[in-house]
């Protein structure tokens, strides 16, 4: 028994042997989500209106880097001669580009939609950058290449919003899991702006692990929405009519974040990287969470299809 064990590990790390499809499908989910938190993270630090201009720093800095150092010469010119006087439009398409990849790929909805997206947009990162001192070049490389893998494999399929479309899954588990999700971040956010004083109309407590990994910033009253999208989720599975709710409230809290983006009165709290989870959240009350008939009965068709062409 034991040497069987031996053979069938020496198989696996050799690649003799095929893997568990349930693996690969648990690990290419993995990837999807490590990638849209990325998106997430990238989004925080696009400040409207005027994208760090005034003060030549954050993204003006790094159009900055693609003039003085270019990569291709004609993309230099456009990030000189179009892209830096106008700024502030290019800016609100890079910020909701971002917020937008982040909250398809941790919902995984549309993936492979987003991946294309998430290819074109690490290549205009990297014709900007790549030849600034001190940049690392292969992450760029890397980020192209992961986006690649989840566009040719259905990374979204497995719990994600594109397995509950395609009536692969119910979304209990997904739902459960995102509820679960959302009131552990709700609790964070909620504690660390109430220690911090920042109940309602401040920037709020950033969510994260320093600047490598960011989930927004949020003061109480944007933790409390938390909790309830949170709640509601839970409680969907029983009560469906609770999705619309909790698709409604995270829907209009990631819009009322997104204009006030930037300006000293935010309600919510938050960047773009808060908007981005919001987001996140509305597509998984919007495609995962609710259970219509529907869908049942796809889920049910799909499963005793399968049976039958395995037998």
């Amino acid at each position: 028994m034991q040497s069987m064990t031996w053979r069938r590990t020496g198989s696996f790390l050799t690649g003799v042997s095929e893997s568990d499809p349930r693996w690969t499908a648990r690990t290419l989910t993995g990837l999807r989500v490590m990638l849209g938190v990325l998106w997430v993270t990238n989004a925080g630090w696009k400040t409207p209106p005027d994208f760090g201009a005034n003060d030549k720093v954050l993204l003006y800095q790094y159009v900055t880097d693609g003039i003085e150092h270019p990569v291709l010469p004609p993309f230099s010119w456009l990030l000189e001669h179009l892209v830096r006087p106008n700024l502030g439009v290019f800016g609100w398409g890079v910020l909701l580009v971002e917020l937008s990849l982040g909250a398809l790929l941790l919902s995984g909805s549309f993936t492979r939609l987003a991946a294309l997206l998430g290819i074109g947009q690490s290549m205009v990162i990297g014709l900007s950058v790549l030849a600034t001192p001190n940049e690392w070049p292969w992450s760029y490389y890397l980020m192209i290449a992961l986006h690649l893998v989840i566009f040719v494999f259905p990374a979204g399929r497995h719990g994600g919003a594109d397995g509950a479309r395609a009536g692969l899954t119910d979304g209990v588990l997904s739902t459960r899991t995102w509820g679960i999700v959302a009131l552990v971040l709700g609790v964070w956010a909620t504690a660390s702006a109430a220690a911090d004083g920042d109940v309602v109309g401040g920037r709020g407590a950033g969510l994260g692990l320093g600047d490598a990994i960011s989930f927004g910033g949020w003061n109480v009253l944007g933790g409390v929405l938390l909790l309830a999208i949170g709640a509601c989720l839970l409680l969907c599975v029983r009560t469906p009519v609770l999705a619309r709710v909790a698709a409604g409230v995270a829907g209009v809290a990631a819009l009322v974040t997104l204009v006030l983006d930037g300006r000293d009165a935010t309600l919510l709290g938050g960047n773009g990287s808060t908007v981005s989870v919001f987001a996140a959240l509305c597509l998984v009350a919007v495609y995962i969470a609710p259970l219509p008939a529907s869908r049942a009965t796809r889920s049910t068709s799909k499963a005793a299809s399968t049976s039958d062409s395995r037998a």
